[in-house]
């Protein structure tokens, strides 16, 4: 082998060693997007929210039956008008039930409200059937509890989701 075929081949080895440092630093770099941060938490292990709204019944991963009462308190600001939207879905995510939870104000209390930065209790129920051919694939479904959003800008959504198993019957 000449010196100048040594060269050729010395420069052709260096090209592709940069090229596969280059392009290897590329694939572990990741992705910028634009978006926001997409949970990466399971309903069955919700984020952390006891901040805005803590649900007393039913606990996540509990077996309920029709007709479904859901108590806890929020915030005041979760809330508009008094109430926020309750949805209750399959394990495909099929809506099955869905409601309003309202405001349990002390009738006496005057002051009582739910225009308030403070914890306030409240209550929904939720009536539903499940299809036998749903239960058959899974009895596993979740519980949204969605902050009521007026404005409709995203940055002022929020939802508490756990995992429910509906009761065989």
């Amino acid at each position: 082998m000449n010196k100048d075929t040594f060269y050729s081949v010395l420069v052709i080895f260096i090209g592709i060693l940069v090229i596969f440092i280059f392009f290897g630093m590329q694939i572990g770099t990741p992705i910028q997007t634009d978006s926001q941060d997409i949970a990466t938490t399971t309903p069955s292990n919700p984020k952390d929210k006891s901040d805005l709204i803590v649900l007393t019944y039913p606990l996540p991963e509990a077996t309920v039956s029709s007709p479904l009462i859901i108590t806890g308190q929020a915030r005041g600001y979760w809330f508009f008008e008094a109430t926020f939207p309750v949805i209750l879905t399959d394990w495909d995510g099929l809506i099955i039930a869905e409601g309003y939870a309202e405001a349990i104000l002390d009738p006496n209390d005057e002051t009582s409200t739910w225009m308030t930065e403070d914890f306030v209790p409240f209550k929904a129920t939720l009536e539903y059937t499940v299809a036998p051919e749903t239960l058959n694939v899974s009895n596993r479904g979740s519980l949204i509890l969605r902050k009521d959003n007026p404005s409709g800008l995203p940055e002022n959504d929020d939802a508490l989701e756990i995992t429910i198993y509906y009761e065989k019957k």
